[in-house]
């Protein structure tokens, strides 16, 4: 799945993100890297929206609380998080994947910009691929499911929740079914069956799965969070 990254850099006379209109050595050599190791990479708009949410220094952090929510606009599933880094002539860098199947750290370091992105992005795709389900797995079973939506309070819990779901990638549709005591149930109509789902909403840190007791019911359940 294409990835979101957001890339704090200090090449050493200034220190920025890396935004969607770049245009230097960096992002040159970032979607040159991307493109050799099959990545599709996604770069944040980083404009007011943006830079009210975060900062240099959450990036170069590797704050994920407070990445994950300003990542929700742009409805990625795979989120990259990295500092690159330039101290005399060696660069060096840290990246942090977050992923539905969980979260890795890595380190990389060269003389030159071109091979420390080159690395870093190795990596990246290594874990993506080895997280990655069997052919055909990602689309067993329906496709059309019962989505359960607990916590909702009112109408702009519903709207938030609405808004979300209507823009994940993977899910095609979301038609609401019922409504009542501050529960919501959607069918949803998703890529990949469950196992989209599950990869869907375990990203944005909106909502948070509920296990079901014995799962008997065939709804998916999952909590709004505050």
């Amino acid at each position: 799945p294409p990835a979101l990254v957001w890339l704090a850099v200090d090449d050493g006379s200034r220190r920025y993100l890396l935004g969607a209109d770049g245009a230097d050595a960096v992002y040159t050599e970032l979607s040159t890297a991307g493109s050799r190791h099959g990545l599709e990479l996604i770069l944040p708009l980083y404009d007011l929206q943006d830079q009210t949410q975060l900062s240099y220094t959450d990036i170069a952090g590797g704050a994920l609380e407070k990445v994950l929510p300003a990542s929700q606009r742009y409805a990625s599933q795979v989120i990259l998080v990295g500092q690159l880094q330039r101290r005399g002539d060696q660069w060096s860098s840290r990246w942090r994947l977050h992923a539905a199947s969980g979260d890795s750290d890595w380190q990389t370091g060269a003389a030159d910009l071109a091979t420390t992105l080159d690395q870093g992005l190795n990596q990246a795709a290594q874990r993506l691929t080895q997280r990655a389900p069997a052919p055909g797995l990602a689309e067993q079973g329906p496709s059309q499911l019962m989505l359960r939506v607990e916590g909702v309070t009112g109408l702009a819990d519903y709207a938030r929740v609405s808004q979300y779901l209507s823009g994940l990638g993977s899910v095609r549709s979301a038609t609401l079914v019922t409504a009542q005591a501050q529960r919501l149930e959607f069918l949803v109509d998703v890529q990949g069956g469950a196992y989209g789902l599950e990869q869907a909403l375990a990203l944005g840190g909106i909502l948070e799965h509920v296990p079901t007791v014995n799962g008997t019911d065939g709804v998916h359940s999952y909590r709004l969070r505050p």
